[in-house]
């Protein structure tokens, strides 16, 4: 069977968690904090190891010592001395995948709504995007908190009140800094990064930064911060303030692409 990392990567988003711990269980207590550091079970560091922010969707893992990966294909290979090719395979093998799974990946029905259903997502998505302002002084506030200096470019704006729900639970309501995520033209879902009412920084939730698509899928899409010019290159990030930290050194135009799988198969 030939595998294809984007393949396996697309399958294992949002389930590192359960793959991380079965095939490395040494990593289950670094999983199981998440983004709080703690010892690191390779080089026995006491405060050095933690997992990304965005852990569950990529797999990513930190030591501030002897490394980690930044996704959960590096940190197995990591981890467990494994090639790449025996990464692959092992991952392939934890998610039930067969030789149709990359013979003709474009005859995979996906788990998808009706049209009816996705017409009314996108009629959500947008109700969000045009209830927020751009320019608005409390995003200002938080991208200085994040360390940026550069005018919030248009693609970003700051929404008064979204209700966040964590898990069937409602946390209450929270402003929020939102983003479209456009794919070939198109609108196919929007990121939202949940702002602290008492302070500058991000919200205190289990994960401040979520995405809600619109579509079958947001695979390809991206958030186009500044559009591209003709006589500069075009820059592709992770982050959206990754993205606008490298816009402020280079001044190139820049999209945030939210995560290292999603940068790996954006569509231009």
């Amino acid at each position: 069977m030939k595998l294809d990392s984007k393949i396996v990567k697309a399958h294992a988003n949002g389930r590192w968690s359960a793959i991380i711990t079965t095939l490395t269980p040494r990593l289950a207590q670094t999983v199981e904090r998440g983004k709080r550091h703690g010892p690191c079970p390779l080089c026995e560091g006491k405060d050095r190891a933690r997992c990304h922010n965005d852990f569950n969707d990529t797999g990513g893992i930190i030591c501030n010592q002897c490394g980690g990966g930044a996704d959960g294909l590096a940190v197995l290979m990591w981890a467990n001395s494994w090639t790449f090719p025996e990464t692959l395979e092992a991952v392939a093998n934890y998610l039930g995948l067969t030789d149709s799974t990359f013979q003709a990946p474009h005859q995979h029905t996906p788990r998808s709504q009706s049209n009816k259903g996705w017409k009314r997502e996108s009629r959500g998505v947008l109700a969000i995007w045009e209830g927020a302002t751009p320019n608005h002084p409390r995003l200002n506030e938080y991208l200085e908190y994040r360390g940026l200096s550069t005018t919030p470019p248009d693609a970003l704006r700051l929404h008064p009140s979204l209700e966040y729900w964590y898990e069937g639970k409602s946390y209450g309501k929270f402003a929020c800094m939102v983003a479209r995520i456009i794919k070939e033209g198109e609108l196919v879902g929007i990121h939202r990064t949940f702002l602290d009412p008492d302070g500058p920084g991000k919200a205190p939730v289990m994960k401040p930064k979520l995405s809600k698509k619109c579509a079958d899928t947001m695979s390809g899409g991206s958030i186009r911060l500044f559009e591209p010019e003709a006589d500069k290159p075009l820059v592709l990030c992770e982050g959206i303030e990754s993205s606008l930290a490298v816009y402020e050194i280079t001044g190139f135009p820049v999209w945030s692409c939210i995560n290292s799988t999603m940068l790996e198969i954006v569509v231009l």
